[in-house]
């Protein structure tokens, strides 16, 4: 029977429509207008107990049995809803989660800085005297530094794990330090530089190299100078050159044109820290700025930002010291910022059409193994794809850049709205998502408002207003 507590709730609700000049009454053949036509009502007199006497009317068999016919069918309706999003909405939305993941791993919150700074340090080793007194006298050759050597050395391939040792010196400090300095080498590094001037070439596939040109590479010239210098520096001092006059006189040349490099490459290094010359080189194809570490490390403890180093590169021309980029820092911050800027907007566009083709692909993907639930509804309706593929593309319009910061709520949106249109799973879902995100509602007591909700949904659907 209807209770005081209904009654008092309605109310408020009656008088608003009444007030209206409006009456509400049930929907044509509904579950709430058959409920109705069993709870007549004639009227009231004077001192009656409307509360009691609504109740002592709604009390009887036949609108009890109906009550209880409808309860049944939105309790069922209910633990169905809640049964499909357990076990056929959430594990789709999920598969699509897990595919975002993977497919935009990559992508940052922002761009990523398109220039890379690279710190130059000037190797132990090269400190010492009597490696110091070497490369000078090679390099003081005159002319023969430009001359390209002519061939490789012919000598047997050496095991990568066996090459460091082809580099040592016999030093035990002066070997640490080379240690260090090519484990800061990419890997093959030192495998590349033997088998392209001094292995026989019958022993490996490489094509001929021009030395000059090799060395004079942007990234790796200084440090493949000096692999060069070291081999040879060893091969030299074992005894080997005396095998004959050709191979002698091609193993100096190799000692002059590397340690004309190496020593371009120490005097760099010098005149930087005793200049405060904080960028070496900046190269705009390949985005990279070198710095020499004994003043770059010192400049940004001053408090300095690389920020400022990126502005340098973008503007170009000849602000490499410390003195130089101080007097043109919000020129140079300025110049960044705007640069920035356009790499931002550029990659958000970038970002979201991946996002955008993430999503659409994950959902297909995982649309092509339907659990039984769903594959039966497609069955019994086979233009449902075509009605998802239209509401997907819609959905699809509507996410935004906020969007991408919670892919389970947007994948939420476009699963439970597109692909299961056909159920009211997205209100629930959603329902329980709004009241459970601050973490203040128990997923028990967001199900039982989720609940309520449906239900006066259900109800409110069938009730007119006229």
């Amino acid at each position: 029977m209807i209770s005081n507590s209904t009654l008092e709730r309605i109310s408020d609700l009656s008088k608003a429509i009444n007030d209206q000049g409006k009456v509400a009454v049930p929907g044509a053949d509904t579950a709430l207008a058959l409920l109705c036509n069993n709870t007549t009502i004639t009227g009231f007199d004077a001192g009656d107990n409307i509360v009691e006497k609504i109740a002592l009317e709604s009390d009887n068999v036949v609108h009890n049995s109906m009550m209880d016919e409808l309860v049944g069918t939105v309790s069922r309706a209910v633990c169905s809803h809640i049964d499909f999003a357990k076990n056929v909405v959430n594990p789709a939305i999920k598969e699509v989660v897990k595919y975002l993941g993977v497919h935009l791993d990559g992508y940052t919150a922002e761009s990523v800085i398109d220039t890379r700074i690279e710190r130059v340090s000037l190797p132990d080793f090269l400190l010492n005297t009597g490696i110091r007194n070497e490369i000078e006298g090679y390099s003081m050759s005159g002319v023969k530094k430009y001359i390209e050597p002519e061939g490789v050395l012919n000598l047997a391939n050496i095991e990568m794990d066996k090459l460091p040792e082809a580099v040592s010196t016999g030093s035990g400090n002066l070997d640490v330090s080379i240690g260090t300095w090519l484990a800061g080498q990419e890997a093959g590094f030192l495998n590349e530089v033997y088998e392209n001037f001094f292995a026989d070439p019958k022993e490996h596939r490489r094509e001929s190299v021009n030395m000059i040109s090799y060395l004079n590479d942007y990234t790796h010239g200084y440090d493949r100078a000096i692999a060069i210098f070291l081999l040879a520096r060893r091969i030299f001092s074992s005894g080997q050159s005396q095998r004959n006059v050709d191979f002698g006189s091609r193993l100096k040349q190799f000692l002059e044109v590397s340690s004309y490099k190496v020593a371009d490459f120490i005097k760099v290094m010098e005149d930087a820290e005793k200049n405060d010359q904080i960028i070496l080189s900046h190269d705009k194809v390949n985005k990279v700025i070198k710095v020499c570490s004994a003043t770059y490390l010192p400049w940004l403890e001053k408090g300095n930002t690389p920020e400022v180093l990126y502005g340098a590169a973008i503007v170009g021309g000849n602000i490499f010291t410390s003195v130089k980029l101080a007097e043109r820092k919000d020129e140079l911050l300025k110049a960044w910022g705007v640069h920035r800027s356009a790499l931002n907007s550029s990659y958000r566009n970038s970002y979201h059409n991946a996002y955008i083709t993430a999503l659409r692909d994950g959902f297909y993907k995982d649309m092509v193994n339907m659990p039984e639930a769903e594959a039966e509804y497609h069955a019994q309706n086979p233009n449902a794809k075509d009605e998802i593929a239209k509401l997907l593309e819609i959905e699809l319009r509507e996410v935004g850049l906020e969007d991408r910061n919670d892919h389970y709520r947007t994948v939420t949106r476009l699963v439970a709205r597109a692909r299961f249109f056909y159920t009211d799973v997205y209100k629930f879902l959603s329902t329980v998502d709004q009241l459970t995100k601050d973490g203040n509602t128990s997923l028990e007591e967001a199900l039982h408002v989720a609940t309520i909700e449906y239900v006066a949904d259900y109800v409110s659907a069938q009730i007119l207003i006229r």
